[in-house]
């Protein structure tokens, strides 16, 4: 069929907590989304394959054990040929200098500030990936 010829696009969700994860998941498939999700940093890296196919990532900054910001350094430029496919941080603290610097030197990089609106992360999405 035509719909399983079309590559959907992948979102990997680094996230905690239960309600982010169900509202993030349920927004992005119901906009066509291929959704992914981890509790932890840690079960992250230990499928860190899986982000060669991801086209978006959203993590928290702050997991139970290691960082996004981490998970980040981790996999910018994972991608095919270096590609820097985009981050989305989500976090209830204020954007720290680092991280605004950092968004400074990378232009895949953003940042949400919780409470967020998933509606708008979904648009934002799309327009990024277009």
């Amino acid at each position: 069929t035509f719909l399983s010829e079309v590559k959907m696009k992948k979102v990997t969700i680094i996230n905690d907590q239960d309600i982010i994860k169900d509202v993030m998941s349920h927004f992005f498939e119901s906009n066509s989304f291929q959704v992914e999700i981890f509790d932890s940093g840690k079960d992250f890296i230990e499928n860190i394959f899986s982000a060669a196919q991801t086209s978006l990532f959203i993590s928290d900054i702050i997991l139970p054990d290691i960082s996004g910001i981490e998970i980040y350094d981790m996999i910018r430029g994972y991608g095919e040929d270096g590609e820097k496919k985009p981050f989305i941080f989500i976090s209830a603290r204020n954007i720290s200098s680092d991280l605004s610097k950092r968004m400074k030197e990378d232009k895949m990089l953003f940042y949400f500030q919780k409470p967020i609106d998933p509606e708008e992360i979904v648009d934002f999405a799309e327009r990024i990936l277009k």
